[in-house]
Formats: structure tokens, C-alpha cells, sequence
């Protein structure tokens, strides 16, 4: 994405316009990695990684969530930080 960044920019004679390019170019991906790295932060806090192993293990509808994520049927957008949140409470509390 870089090299195609640069290319474009120096085929149009504006190099200067290879690094807006370059962040357009790769936003969502930037996107999604961050917000990969906010469920990270939840999901493998020491008070709630054993609790969601046991909410992975039993829940046939994160199961289905997760594997989708791997397939890249689904993005961590998909997910919607309110939703998992909520999720991520419930099993707290449910404890």
C-alpha cells in the first residue's frame, strides 16, 4: 500500500501526496487494529481472561463470533463497543 501510495503520488508529480494517500489507504485497516487492541485490553485483563475462556467455551453464539472474526466474515467493528461491553459486564456479573 505504501509503494502504490508513492507511485500514484509521484506518477501525478506531487510527492508530497503520497502520505495522505498512504493514510487513506490503510484507515480501516488502522481501524480495526485499533480496535482489536481495546477488546485486547478487556478481554486479557486479569480479572475477566478466565471468565471469558469460560463464556468462549460455553457460548455456542461467541463461539460463531470468534470464528467469523478469524474467517474475516465479520470485523471488530462488527462487534460495536457498546455490545461487547455490555457482553463483557454480564459476564462479570454473572461471575
Amino acid at each position: 500500500m505504501a509503494a502504490r501510495a508513492v507511485a500514484a503520488a509521484l506518477g501525478e508529480g506531487q510527492p508530497e501526496g503520497a502520505g495522505p494517500r498512504y493514510l487513506a489507504a490503510t484507515a480501516h485497516l488502522r481501524g480495526e487494529l485499533a480496535r482489536a487492541r481495546r477488546l485486547r485490553a478487556l478481554v486479557y485483563h486479569p480479572w475477566l481472561r478466565a471468565r471469558c475462556l469460560d463464556v468462549l467455551a460455553a457460548d455456542m453464539r461467541v463461539q460463531r463470533r470468534f470464528l467469523a472474526l478469524l474467517a474475516g466474515e465479520m470485523d471488530y467493528a462488527d462487534l460495536g463497543p457498546a455490545r461487547v461491553l455490555r457482553h463483557l459486564a454480564r459476564m462479570v456479573l454473572r461471575g
